[in-house]
């Protein structure tokens, strides 16, 4: 009876192994081969030889390296501020359920689904000189030109300016969230008082959703740490000094230089992490309750009881043209002829307009080629991550096996290491396996995070233990009570999943900028990047801004289907 009980506990352990074993190939063993490797000396002709900490004191004095780490300090002191601020102010603003502040709230987050490799393209048109949005302004003001790319100073505030417009929608969902939380009590005992706006803000509100405004700033700061996209794409080829950040310099020194043990160096040197895809660091969020408790209270929660709405309505609303302005001349770009481009951008403002840059696009097999890569690999990864995530996170949650506690803590390590801990060693694996310039190759490193294995077993844990013993009585085995009773209760969290593993299949640019060296494997964030090459020639503007147009498509148009599904889920349960 007892080694029955056992060889049953053993065979429990069968849910989690499938991710188990892609956790240990794709995560723990690429970080203890880093680890190794940063301790050596390394090249592609030997094995290389011990050399103890010398690769890290090579780290310590190197001088692009310390410029570079300076620069990202700059950056996350002055972005992360900004970011938390902007955040509160719109959530306050937009702490109300009508139509408008409705629509405000989806077009603030809407860029949080865009790829880095759209937002900079939106942003150089923007930034670059004599052609971008701004120089137009300035010329037909009658100011100087500011060469906000190249230029010290400026280039980081280009760099700031973009990211703030990507990032500031999650923490203003969150400080919504937390907003609406507040007890009402609260708020009528000081209407009874006749307390002036702003007291009820520095006494009320800004107290009761202090965790929320701490939870924020940590986000932002590990996220801002791995500054890299914005900083290689917007100023490509032109000061590659000026802006450059940490993670910008591990990438350009680890794989082009035969050394390998010095980038290992680099590399463990311990900076925050923030998982892949942007969604990571709101796991605990997600957890809590799937994002339930946000539709529940907005039925009695009454905003009007806050502060003085009008006034932030209109700030909100005069930040929503910042927000629109850039996309609009993006997509003025993509309608004209590169012909008119040619004579000038200010040509934007005139007609005649076509759709001849689209067209191009269609008889252009090389885009839709990314576009085909792109789409393989986030389904892909979708479906394998579902499926990985969902029997781990049934195994973790429903079922006892030998060690299960420790391998669930050593799951939830995984969280905390950063992918450029482990890209020399994965990338040395990928191409000892021949997996480089491959579907399977760009698909796997996604299905290692943590992330989804943590969310489906929380959702596991909150499905009553009377259902699957009701179906033990029936004498179903552990299989088909996960696929016949158990999954179908999950199928919001795997919406939630799906969806944002697909945004960030779609998105990715780290992993594919190094593991597609072939252009046809090219996924569209890579594409893209590569095609910015025409900035040199103001005759490829309008086909490039076109292709930027092309590409965010489909993430938007996940985004407007599932709009309140992912708006619920990122900001259900951020206070709890």
């Amino acid at each position: 009876m007892a080694e029955s009980y056992r060889r049953s506990q053993w065979s429990h352990g069968l849910f989690i192994l499938p991710y188990l074993l892609v956790f240990i190939a794709l995560l723990v063993f690429p970080l203890f081969w880093g680890m190794w490797l940063s301790l050596h000396k390394v090249d592609l002709f030997g094995p290389g030889r011990f050399v103890g900490l010398t690769n890290y004191i090579r780290v310590a004095g190197d001088a692009v390296f310390l410029q570079a780490l300076r620069n990202t300090i700059v950056f996350v002191l002055v972005s992360v501020p900004t970011l938390v601020g902007l955040g509160l102010f719109l959530a306050l603003a937009l702490n109300r359920t009508t139509r408008t502040t409705s629509f405000f709230r989806g077009l603030f987050f809407s860029s949080s689904v865009l790829s880095v490799t759209i937002v900079t393209l939106i942003w150089r048109f923007v930034f670059i000189p004599s052609d971008g949005l701004l120089s137009v302004l300035f010329a037909q003001a009658g100011l100087d030109q500011i060469n906000f790319i190249s230029t010290k100073g400026w280039s980081l505030f280009a760099v700031g300016v973009a990211t703030v417009w990507w990032c500031v929608g999650l923490p203003m969902m969150l400080f919504l969230a937390a907003l609406q939380q507040v007890p009402q009590d609260l708020y009528e005992a000081a209407a009874l008082d006749n307390a002036k706006p702003w007291r009820v803000l520095t006494r009320i509100t800004l107290p009761s959703i202090a965790r929320t405004i701490m939870l924020v700033t940590i986000i932002q700061i590990v996220f801002q740490f791995q500054l890299f996209g914005q900083a290689q794409l917007m100023t490509k080829r032109r000061s590659k000094r000026v802006v450059s950040s940490a993670r910008h310099v591990y990438l350009r020194s680890r794989l082009r230089s035969l050394g390998c043990g010095s980038s290992s160096g680099r590399l463990t040197v311990p900076l925050p992490h923030h998982p892949r895809g942007g969604h990571g660091a709101i796991c605990r969020v997600l957890a809590q309750d799937g994002g339930r408790r946000m539709s529940q209270s907005n039925d009695t929660y009454k905003p009007e009881v806050l502060t003085a709405n009008r006034p932030l309505l209109w700030g909100a609303a005069l930040l929503s043209v910042v927000m629109m302005a850039p996309v609009a001349w993006l997509v003025g770009l993509s309608i004209k002829s590169n012909q008119d481009l040619m004579i000038g951008t200010d040509s934007v403002f005139r007609a005649p307009y076509t759709i001849a840059n689209y067209l191009n696009i269609w008889h252009s097999s090389q885009v839709f080629g990314w576009f085909f890569n792109s789409l393989v690999v986030a389904t892909g990864q979708t479906l394998m991550v579902l499926v990985l995530s969902s029997l781990a996170g049934y195994g973790f949650a429903r079922l006892e096996f030998p060690f299960r506690r420790t391998l669930f803590i050593i799951v939830l390590f995984g969280l905390a290491v950063p992918e450029q801990a482990v890209i020399i060693a994965r990338h040395q694996m990928f191409n000892w396996f021949g997996l480089h310039n491959s579907y399977l190759g760009l698909m796997l490193p996604g299905l290692s995070g943590a992330f989804g294995v943590f969310l489906m077993t929380q959702f596991f844990r909150a499905i009553p233990k009377e259902i699957d013993e009701a179906a033990l009585l029936d004498n179903a085995s552990q299989w088909r009570i996960f696929w016949k009773v158990m999954l179908p209760q999950t199928l919001p969290a795997q919406a939630t999943l799906g969806i944002f593993t697909f945004l960030g299949g779609w998105n990715d640019y780290w992993w594919p900028l190094i593991s597609a060296t072939k252009k046809e494997m090219y996924t569209l964030t890579v594409g893209l990047a590569s095609s910015q090459s025409n900035f040199a020639q103001s005759e490829g503007l309008g086909f490039l801004a076109a292709q930027a147009v092309f590409a965010s498509v489909p993430a938007l148009i996940v985004y407007v289907i599932f709009q309140k599904h992912i708006v619920t889920a990122v900001s259900g349960g951020a206070v709890k």
